[in-house]
């Protein structure tokens, strides 16, 4: 084997670039090789997981034939089924199951109370009106103002005799 360096030298203005183009085959059996490799994986780790399933359904003890409620595999069963297992094990009140339905419904009843007319509750012929109208009557009319007289006579009802 000889190390010699061979030096191409050209006249022209071009550049000098690879004559030959890279063979696709190699890269296809890699792709083929890989997918085949992920393959065999995927169906190694499906046979382990139902093993293990088996293993697991065989070492679990035998429900008492006495026990009342009898406890279904947990992984398989559905939400309603958990909801209605829940609600039957637990005393009322429970926490809120759909926390963003209940405060849509909270803020809905809270509008409607602050944009319309109607009575107020525990006190009767006492009404409310929409909060739009209450600003624009305390626009025209201004802020009630007390008396100096009613503001000492509240203080010394609130604090009592000493």
């Amino acid at each position: 084997m000889s190390n010699e360096t061979r030096h191409h030298h050209h006249d022209s203005a071009q550049a000098d670039y690879e004559q030959q183009d890279l063979s696709l085959r190699p890269i296809f059996i890699a792709l083929i090789g890989l997918a085949v490799v992920c393959l065999v994986v995927a169906l190694l780790v499906v046979g382990v997981y139902k093993v293990m399933d088996r293993v697991a359904d065989s070492s679990e003890p035998a429900q008492n034939p006495l026990a009342t409620k009898i406890v279904p595999d947990s992984r398989y069963a559905t939400k309603k089924q958990f909801d209605d297992e829940i609600e039957a094990e637990f005393p009322k009140p429970q926490l809120e199951k759909a926390e963003g339905e209940d405060l849509l419904k909270d803020r809905i009843a809270q509008d409607t109370i602050l944009s319309t007319y109607g009575p107020v509750e525990g006190k009767p012929g006492v009404v409310r009106i929409p909060i739009t109208r209450a600003m624009e009557l305390v626009a025209q009319r201004g802020l009630p103002i007390l008396p100096k007289n009613a503001a000492n006579t509240g203080a010394s009802k609130k604090g009592g005799a000493q």
